[in-house]
């Protein structure tokens, strides 16, 4: 048997939705520059990006050092679908913040 959502549910999921993605525009602050981690990892997906593999300087061998790998794939694709590198950090902001 089907289990449909009902109007109250539907305000509750759009409630904290709404809620939700207001306290991340209220305490995310773009202006500031990524922290060192978060450099590292734009610095690694911009060279995967651009298909030198997962390197810290482009030609040498390829190294894992970032410390996030799923983060460091996800910006990466979004650079690759024409998102900027700052661009590619601000769409997944909301995934680590100090």
């Amino acid at each position: 048997m089907e289990k449909r959502l009902d109007r109250y549910d539907i305000l509750v999921i759009a409630g904290t939705v709404l809620f939700v993605g207001q306290f991340i525009l209220a305490r995310l602050n773009y202006s500031l520059p990524p922290n060192e981690d978060a450099a590292i990892l734009m610095r690694y997906s911009e060279h995967l990006a651009e298909g030198h593999g997962i390197v810290w300087n482009v030609g040498d061998r390829p190294v894992e050092g970032a410390t996030d790998f799923l983060f460091m794939v996800l910006l990466a694709a979004l650079a690759r679908a024409g998102c900027t590198r700052a661009g590619a950090e601000r769409s997944s902001a909301t995934h680590k913040q100090d």
